[in-house]
């Protein structure tokens, strides 16, 4: 599997801090990993959240926006002819 990985990844060099990669190195030991796997996996942990928490963000901004509730209007359940025409989108109508 390690030799699946390689054929989609990309090398590239990261600065660190001497603590932190101190840290890293001793994680990396203690779960009997690559340094370079435990920070693939690290990375990808942190944007995943990173992400998560924007798109969290997003929604309470809508909700704000929107009234700040977060149940529907009352006329979430009506179509838009409903909403407009005051009749609603039946076979007879159609």
């Amino acid at each position: 599997m390690h030799m699946l990985w390689c054929k989609h990844m990309i090398r590239t060099t990261l600065l660190l801090p001497a603590p932190l990669h101190q840290q890293l190195v001793a994680v990396s030991r203690q779960q009997g990993r690559s340094l370079s796997e435990l920070a693939r996996d690290l990375l990808h942990r942190g944007l995943t959240d990173r992400q998560s928490e924007q798109r969290q963000r997003t929604y309470a901004l809508l909700r704000q926006m929107r009234g700040g509730g977060t149940s529907l209007p009352e006329t979430a359940h009506l179509s838009n002819d409903e909403l407009v025409y005051g009749v609603s989108a039946t076979a007879d109508n159609v």
